[in-house]
């Protein structure tokens, strides 16, 4: 609630000071928000990641999930803090990530699998994508995996490998 109310305090100060503007509260609300979600995830990884010395490391997993969540999907959580303490808490951890090439072949094997199981997914609220776009972005997202056979990065393969795992549908 205290990024909602951030939001909230700024959009009614921009409304304040443009009242002639067409968007609503309720909208510059809900854009603020999603400024402010990505923007302090990857502010918060990276400044864990001063005092963890990894920053490359989680610049590496920010940006390889980033893109792989954009064109595949994914499990949403509940609330913008509990997203941000995921995200930067998840990059942190993932960025400590040190497999050998066979682990890192096996990783990327299991996420190529859950790519083409499951990608896309939840996506159906999104304002982007159209359903007849889908064996395109299941494509993308394949080839966004497949990359890393080239690259051999555990800590790519790691955070494909975490996407990939919310992409998956549990059955209430």
């Amino acid at each position: 609630m205290i990024v909602k109310a951030l939001a909230n305090k700024l959009a009614v100060g921009i409304k304040q000071a443009a009242p002639e503007h067409p968007a609503s509260v309720e909208v510059l609300r809900y854009s603020l928000m999603m400024i402010f979600n990505p923007l302090f995830a990857v502010s918060g990884a990276l400044l864990i990641s001063l005092f963890t010395g990894r920053t490359a490391e989680v610049a590496i997993v920010l940006v390889c999930f980033a893109l792989l969540r954009h064109v595949s999907g994914g499990v949403h959580l509940k609330s913008t803090e509990a997203c941000i303490l995921a995200s930067a808490g998840g990059a942190t951890i993932l960025s400590y990530i040190a497999v050998d090439n066979h682990w890192t072949f096996i990783l990327n094997i299991a996420s190529c699998l859950l790519v083409l199981i499951f990608a896309p997914s939840r996506l159906e609220k999104s304002t982007w994508v159209q359903k007849q776009s889908y064996p395109t972005l299941r494509l993308i997202a394949l080839l966004i995996v497949a990359s890393n056979f080239l690259i051999q990065s555990p800590v790519m393969a790691a955070a494909f490998f975490t996407q990939a795992l919310t992409l998956i549908r549990f059955k209430k």
